[in-house]
């Protein structure tokens, strides 16, 4: 389908500036496979729907490769509601995209809105038997197919991960799941971040008299708000929601079940990122938690930056006016689009000369460690070694500088072939280089925690397998 839509109009409405000639993206409806939600026990499809943004000028433009966002919908609502459908004040996004385009705020890109409703709503972009395994879904299967039908850029540090309430909830839960996938992660209104039940006792007291999921669509829509929850984080073989509410009634009275309401707790923003693995993987990526100053879930979205600072992951709090959906079309406008141009724009990556130097980690006779030079003009070189005593057990020659992909990552260990990573991700004290064609490891990720101390982390692009190495400054030899 194409949008024709009056970029005079939009400009008019939201404050952008006018334009003599108008630009018109495509919005075109797609199906992707989504093996990872086959199976589920309520019986959604193997395939799922989305929406896709294809900036004006992409059919004609052979060869270039577009950054993508990936903006994922709240409850009850689809991926239509980012095209004015029950959703954001009328918003068209897609008109919004093209006057953005056109006066330079942001760079051509693709949008890319999956349709995570379940039948009970939604899917808290969440992971259960009955459900399905939605993180993966958007981590892995979208992710796959977009790049493989579309003109991608196909790295993290062009992709963009965004949400609306639910949807909030759902980036941040996709991107600290799928490690080095998403280099920006945007979470707008987010609810269950640090309270599992925001809607308090009362809601679940009327969840628990609704006796079977044809019932919901006439009982209040919280109740289907706690039962999607439900079937996402209390999973159940057995009844007609194949799901448990984390509470039961006791004559008049209702209290929580103790395990099931850890359960709960677990699934929070601030449960999940327990795991290591989850709160490296959002070091990695640039954090937005962004809030309406009038929005329920505010003191939920502060109480979340102050854990994410307790847990060293950097995230900035933006608050704008507003409330959970008054004021978001002009936050996503004037904001939020803004921002993402800003970091998904191309620009070349910066020679990372705080790795030169020196460094060696001992352990009796053993010691590993690199030495890097100054940069000889764009180029830093390197040399990796093992020694045992006075005996140089194994070595490897590197080199980080311009690559047919931009900067890139050579290593040559021990004399044997030559394996290349483009880097796709710097910033500050980090850089990372990628070659998915690599045995292992197919990403490095160098980080310095401090002027004395240098890391690398060396895996899997699933994470999966895996090892880091902190190495202090040495004196480097004459």
């Amino acid at each position: 389908m194409r949008f024709r839509s009056s970029v005079w109009l939009t400009a008019m409405v939201i404050g952008l500036p006018t334009l003599g000639t108008a630009q018109s993206g495509d919005v075109i409806e797609i199906e992707v496979e989504a093996p990872s939600l086959a199976g589920n026990r309520i019986g959604e499809g193997p395939a799922r729907a989305a929406l896709v943004y294809l900036p004006d000028g992409y059919h004609a433009a052979e060869g270039r490769r577009y950054p993508v966002v990936y903006l994922l919908h709240a409850f009850g609502s689809g991926p239509e509601s980012w095209r004015g459908v029950n959703g954001y004040e009328d918003m068209d996004l897609a008109a919004v995209l093209d006057s953005l385009i056109a006066v330079g705020s942001i760079p051509p890109l693709l949008v890319v809105m999956p349709d995570a409703r379940t039948r009970y709503g939604g899917s808290w972009y969440a992971s259960s038997p009955t459900i399905g395994d939605w993180e993966r879904f958007i981590g892995v299967d979208l992710i796959a197919a977009i790049d493989g039908r579309f003109a991608t850029s196909a790295r993290a540090g062009q992709r963009a991960l965004v949400g609306q309430s639910m949807g909030a909830y759902g980036a941040l839960r996709v991107a600290s799941g799928n490690p080095g996938v998403f280099g920006t992660v945007v979470a707008v209104s987010g609810p269950s971040l640090v309270d599992p039940n925001p809607l308090g006792i009362g809601a679940l007291r009327a969840a628990l008299q609704v006796d079977s999921p044809t019932d919901l669509p006439n009982a209040s829509p919280l109740s289907a708000v706690l039962w999607s929850k439900a079937a996402a984080f209390t999973p159940d073989p057995n009844g007609p929601f194949f799901a448990r509410l984390p509470a039961e009634t006791a004559g008049n009275e209702v209290h929580l079940v103790p395990g099931l309401w850890e359960r709960w707790q677990q699934n929070t923003i601030r449960g999940l990122l327990a795991e290591t693995a989850r709160q490296r993987a959002l070091r990695e990526a640039r954090v937005r938690l962004d809030v309406g100053k009038g929005d329920p879930v505010r003191a939920e979205t502060l109480a979340l930056a102050q854990a994410f600072d307790s847990l060293h992951v950097s995230a900035t709090v933006v608050e704008f006016p507003g409330g959970h959906v008054e004021g978001v079309r002009a936050h996503l406008t004037h904001s939020v689009l803004p921002f993402l141009g800003r970091r998904l724009a191309p620009q070349p990556l910066a020679l990372p000369t705080w790795m030169s130097g020196c460094w060696e980690r001992r352990a009796g006779e053993r010691s590993t460690g690199e030495d890097w030079t100054p940069a000889f003009g764009n180029t830093l070189f390197g040399l990796s070694h093992t020694m045992v005593g006075d005996e140089l057990r194994a070595w490897e020659l590197l080199r980080i500088g311009p690559g047919e992909d931009g900067l890139t990552y050579y290593a040559l260990p021990s004399g044997q072939a030559l394996t290349a990573f483009p880097a796709v991700q710097a910033g500050g004290d980090s850089i990372t280089f990628e070659n998915p064609e690599h045995d292992f490891p197919q990403r490095l990720r160098y980080f310095r925690i401090a002027r004395d101390s240098l890391g690398v982390r060396a895996e899997t692009l699933d994470g999966a397998r895996g090892f880091e190495i902190r190495w202090g400054r040495r004196d480097c030899p004459p």
